[in-house]
């Protein structure tokens, strides 16, 4: 049964008024509730658009591991918003974009993360580093599960 906050929410989402958008940008710093934080981030990141997925990313660190685990499962559906948040000259967004790609193992943004190696600051480029070798492994170990099967 879906709930009135989950209806206004949903409501928000889908309105094509700018201060719908506004209003559930704001909600996604709402500390007091963070249920209301959890369904806007799902109506938002339902609805596909890089300004949203930007906004999302660019908060990561505030979210609690719960929030987190909500935005990490949802990589792969975030390319565009994790390509341009790789780009930032913020480099707390860069970073929250590193670790999204690394705990969600959004292995098809490897390519992304190749330019940060040579490029930026030391850290983001030691974070990149260890992002691209943890993608990596995982890559290898699945194609390893799959190859390695007895004959």
């Amino acid at each position: 049964m879906t709930t009135p906050l989950e209806k206004t929410i949903r409501h928000l989402a889908k309105s094509a008024n700018q201060h719908a958008a506004r209003v559930l940008i704001s909600a996604l710093d709402c500390e007091s509730d963070l249920r209301v934080r959890e369904l806007v981030i799902s109506e938002l990141l339902e609805l596909n658009k890089p300004r949203y997925q930007s906004e999302i990313i660019s908060r990561f660190q505030q979210y609690d591991e719960q929030i987190q685990g909500l935005v990490t499962r949802e990589a792969t559906h975030l390319t565009v918003g994790l390509q341009q948040s790789l780009q930032s000259k913020d480099d707390g967004v860069v970073d929250s974009a590193i670790s999204i790609i690394e705990q969600g193992l959004a292995i098809e943004l490897i390519p992304a993360l190749l330019p940060l190696l040579n490029g930026g600051s030391i850290t983001l480029s030691e974070r990149s580093f260890q992002a691209f070798n943890t993608l990596v492994n995982r890559l290898h170990e699945h194609l390893s599960d799959h190859t390695d099967s007895p004959e």
